[in-house]
């Protein structure tokens, strides 16, 4: 008999927790890919579906076959070091920091 054994119990599924489950607004997207092979993916209403997929059967890029294509994603706007470091630390911390530092480098801690 192994040193540690794994014990794992299943609650059953009854039909009453099945008909209280509150699924979130799904829709079906059609994908086809250059050999003819189709199938659909299930996706969230609110999530962008992507304009191509990996076709199950043969691996080949499958595009969206119905007419909405995928929105194009907004870009982030770019951001410097300098303003990610302003987002934890304020001018004044900053230059306490910085004269804090000299000090140490100085001699004259």
């Amino acid at each position: 008999m192994p040193a540690k054994t794994i014990r794992r119990t299943r609650q059953p599924v009854t039909t009453e927790a099945l008909e209280q489950e509150v699924f979130a607004p799904r829709a079906q997207v059609p994908y086809g890919c250059e050999r003819r092979h189709s199938f659909t993916l299930t996706f969230a209403v609110d999530a962008p579906a992507p304009s191509h997929w990996d076709c199950p059967r043969c691996g080949q890029l499958a595009a969206r076959q119905d007419s909405a294509p995928a929105p194009a994603p907004q870009p982030k706007p770019v951001r410097s070091h300098w303003d990610r470091l302003l987002q934890r630390r304020t001018i004044p911390e900053l230059e306490e920091l910085l004269a804090e530092r000299l000090r140490e480098m100085r001699g004259q801690a």
